[in-house]
This record gives C-alpha cells, structure tokens and sequence, in this order.
C-alpha cells in the first residue's frame, strides 16, 4: 500500500523519491522519510561509537561525589608521601584536576608532589590520562628520526657554523655511545629558520595604535628556547634567572626547556647531567631523550602553551612523534 492510499491529501514524492540514474545524471533517495531514516541512523552510529570508544571512567567509580575528590586533593596540597598513596590519589583524581586546571594554568604546580626530583612521574602519568598509548612514541620512534636525520644531512647542503658542523659530526660519527642522540637534539632548533613572532609593546600613548610589534627571533633564541648548555651545575638557577629577565624585557615568559650541564668535550671526563626545567623545578633524568619527552609532556600536562620563539620546533615534534 502506498504512502498516497494512507494520506490522500499528501503527495508520495514529498515522503520519498528513490534513487535513479539517467546516463550520467544521478539522483540520489530524497524526501521526508529517507531524512528521517538518515538522521535515525546518525544517531544510532554516535551512540554506538561512544559505547564503544568511550573509556571506563574509573575515577566516576572511585569516587561517589565531589566531597571525595576534594578531600583527595587537599591531602596531595600538603603531602608529598606515603609514594603509593601519593600515586594512587594522582591517579584517581586525573580526571577533575586536568578538567579544572584548564582554567588556571598553574594549579597542578601548587602541588608540592611537583617539587620532588620524582615529580616528572606524575607529569608522565597526566600524559598518559590526556592521551592514552601515547606515552612511550617519542622514546620510541627516536631512532627512526636519528636515522632519517642522518640521511638529511648526508644529502642536503646546509649552511652551518662551526657549532652545528661540529655537531653534525657527532651524529653522523660519534665519539662515544649516545653523542648522536644528544646531538640530534641540540641541532634539532638550528635546522628551522625563524619565523616572526608577535610581542607586546613595553607602552603605548596612542589607544589606536597596536599594543604588539613582530619580531623575529635570532637561530641561538629559537634554540635557547628548547635546549640550554650549561657547564657547571652550579649555574643551572642562575641561567634560569637570566632566561626569566630577558625574556621579560622581551615581553615573552620562559616555558619549560631541556638543559644539558657538563662538559661535552670528547676528551672530558664529565658526567654530562639532562634536566628538564620548568618554573624554579629542576628534574633530572636518565637521558637527553627522557629530558625532551618530560619537557614536552609537561606542556600538555601542565595546560602551558609552546614557547613563542621555538613553537614551530615543537610543533614538529609533535606532529612527527605523537
């Protein structure tokens, strides 16, 4: 029976009109019916999907109500041990804090758990909340880029200084077993050129006028950025303090950065110490690798923007690692 035999008063072509094909011409099904049937079947597919994608939300299980997740979070704002309990309340309260903190950018600093040297395994643990199975693919696929790199700079004529020829060098022929992988970092930022950047104005006396002026940083800032070397331990807070008062002359902030202390000599006897920087913390790790893949997850851990001068940098890593 017909849709017209139904409803005399309606005509059949409103409700639907099925597919056809007249040599090249195509007129796919249309009217009433097949939209509703489409828009039936679109949500039918959203509901599927979040079933299926959706993860288990353990902290909802964990938690009751939001008395529990406060009462979690004022003992992480004054306790830094017992270390399982620490990681456990971390852990339980990952999905509140990174929802919250979004809104203020340095509320998970205000956790003194952050201060500790092992405060970068809670920083690695926010990661792994935000972007599950993401964890390990910068250490992972860093010999995958060494060895693209190297092929780059055997085949490509690049304009170099001293400093990056001599570091090309110890990619390509290391002296010692994990010169390449440092060196591949500390060359990284050299092989971008920089581009404009928009900084504030120190004072305007015209309201119509622009409160910014671009700028373009130099090849050592944009590195300076990412990566610092420094020589004697000793001068890792002071180098901090100098980052913080030019970038503040420059109307910019410092943002988290790897910092390499030791004499990189091939004749030193140094113990070459990596560190991950951010704000007046100091974590040291085990590697360059582990101190770039602290540095960058704690910009998303963190809710803290690239730094302006090397944005391009690490936009490249993560669009190459993650």
């Amino acid at each position: 029976m017909g849709i017209e035999e139904l409803f005399p008063s309606e005509t059949q072509h409103v409700y639907f009109i099925p597919y056809y094909k007249e040599g090249n011409k195509v007129s796919p099904n249309r009217g009433k019916l097949y939209d509703k049937y489409c828009n039936i079947k679109k949500e039918i597919r959203k509901t599927s999907t979040q079933n299926i994608n959706k993860p288990c939300n353990k902290q909802n299980e964990v938690f009751s109500n939001e008395e529990d997740i406060l009462d979690s979070l004022v003992w992480l704002k004054h306790n830094i041990e017992p270390e399982f309990k620490l990681y456990q309340l971390w852990s339980e309260t990952a999905h509140y804090r990174l929802s919250k903190h979004t809104i203020d950018n340095n509320d998970n600093l205000k956790y003194p758990a952050l201060k500790k040297p092992t405060g970068h395994i809670l920083i690695n643990m926010d990661f792994d909340h935000l972007f599950p199975k993401k964890d390990q693919c910068l250490i992972q696929k860093f010999d995958i880029f060494k060895e693209k790199l190297k092929l780059y700079l055997k085949n490509k004529d690049i304009n170099l200084n001293l400093n990056e020829q001599n570091l090309v060098k110890k990619i390509l022929t290391p002296d010692i077993l994990g010169d390449d992988d440092l060196a591949v970092i500390q060359i990284l930022p050299y092989l971008f050129k920089p581009v404009n950047i928009k900084v504030p104005k120190k004072s305007t006396t015209d309201g119509n006028v622009s409160k910014y002026l671009m700028r373009k940083p130099s090849k050592l800032e944009q590195a300076s950025a990412v990566i610092v070397n420094i020589t004697n331990v000793n001068d890792l807070k002071t180098t901090h303090e100098r980052k913080i008062d030019r970038a503040f002359n420059c109307g910019l902030t410092v943002q988290p950065y790897v910092a390499i202390v030791g004499n990189q000599e091939s004749n030193s006897n140094d113990t070459i110490g990596y560190y991950t920087v951010i704000n007046d913390i100091y974590y040291k790790l085990e590697t360059p690798i582990k101190a770039l893949d602290t540095c960058f997850k704690s910009f998303h851990a963190l809710n803290l923007q690239y730094p302006q001068e090397a944005e391009q940098i690490w936009w490249f890593i993560q669009d190459f690692f993650f």
